[in-house]
C-alpha cells in the first residue's frame, strides 16, 4: 500500500463509528504502541476489544489487524529512515545514533544528581523493593530488576495490575515501590495514593511533568522523551530509561560502598 497507515486513518476517519474514531485517535497518538505490541495489550490499552480493531483495519482498507500492523511497523522504520536522509551527508545509522546521543546526553539537564542520590538513599533503606511497569515500561522494570540482581540486591518486578493492587495493600513503612511509566497512566493514581497512606516509599521515574498522583512520590523523575520530540518521531523511549538505570546503579554502588566504610 503507497498510501501511509496514518494518512489512511485520516483519510477514512470521518466515514468510522465513534468507537472506531476513539481508535484512530488513540493510533495516531501513540503509533507505536501498534506498531510494537499484541493485539490483546493495544485492546486493553485502548478501552476496546480485539474484535472492534479487526473491523477498524478492514474499514481503512486492510485485510486485518495483521496487515495494518505491518504496514504501520514498516511505515515507522521508513520514515525514520526518510528523516535521517534529509541531511545528505548523514547515513540513518549516523542520524538515528546521533539522536539518542543527544537526548542521553539531556538526562543530566533533567534529572539532576541530588535526585539520583535521594533515590539511591530510598533503596538502601528500603525493606523490601517492587518494580512496577505495563506494556513497553515493564521492559524497563524487569531491567531494573535484572541488574539489581546481578548487584546482589532483591526486588521483585510485575506489569499485572491485580498483583501490583495486592502488593500495595501489604506494603508498610521502609518500603519502597518504583514505577516506570510515560504516560499519566490513571491505574497508578490508587496505587500511589495506598503505598503513601501505608506509609511506604514511592520513586516514580516518567516522560511526563504532570502525573496526577506526583505529590504522592518521594522522588519524581522526569527523563526526555525522544518518541515526541525528535525530527525523527517514533523512537523508542526505554532506551533512556535503560541508561537511567545504568546512572542510578552506579551511584548505587558508590553510596552502598560509602556507607560500607
Amino acid at each position: 500500500m503507497n498510501e501511509n497507515p496514518l494518512d489512511k486513518i485520516q483519510s477514512y476517519y470521518d466515514d468510522l463509528t465513534p468507537n472506531e474514531r476513539n481508535i484512530a485517535v488513540q493510533i495516531i497518538n501513540d503509533p507505536l504502541m501498534t506498531a510494537t505490541q499484541t493485539i490483546d495489550l493495544v485492546a486493553q490499552k485502548y478501552g476496546t476489544s480485539k474484535a472492534a480493531l479487526v473491523r477498524f483495519a478492514k474499514h481503512i482498507g486492510y485485510k486485518g489487524y495483521a496487515e495494518f500492523k505491518y504496514d504501520m511497523s514498516r511505515f515507522l522504520v521508513s520514515h525514520n529512515a526518510e528523516a535521517a536522509s534529509q541531511d545528505e551527508n548523514e547515513s540513518p545509522v549516523l542520524a538515528i545514533t546521533k539522536a539518542y546521543s543527544d537526548y542521553i546526553l539531556d538526562i543530566p539537564k533533567f534529572c539532576l544528581e541530588e535526585q539520583f542520590l535521594h533515590a539511591a538513599d530510598l533503596f538502601l533503606h528500603a525493606r523490601k523493593v517492587k518494580i512496577f511497569g505495563r506494556n513497553r515500561t515493564y521492559s524497563s522494570a524487569r531491567q531494573l530488576r535484572l541488574r539489581l540482581s546481578r548487584m546482589g540486591y532483591d526486588a521483585e518486578a510485575t506489569d499485572d495490575p491485580v498483583l501490583m493492587g495486592d502488593i500495595c495493600d501489604s506494603v508498610a513503612d521502609q518500603d519502597l515501590v518504583i514505577i516506570f511509566t510515560t504516560n499519566n497512566n490513571s491505574r497508578y493514581e490508587e496505587i500511589a495514593q495506598t503505598v503513601h497512606d501505608n506509609g511506604g516509599k514511592l520513586i516514580c521515574v516518567t516522560m511526563n511533568q504532570d502525573i496526577s498522583f506526583k505529590n504522592l512520590c518521594d522522588e519524581y523523575i522526569v527523563l526526555p522523551r525522544i518518541s515526541r520530540s525528535s525530527r525523527m518521531s517514533f523512537l523508542d523511549d526505554q532506551v533512556l530509561n535503560f541508561v537511567w538505570i545504568e546512572i542510578f546503579l552506579n551511584v548505587l554502588a558508590e553510596k552502598a560502598g560509602a556507607e560500607k566504610k
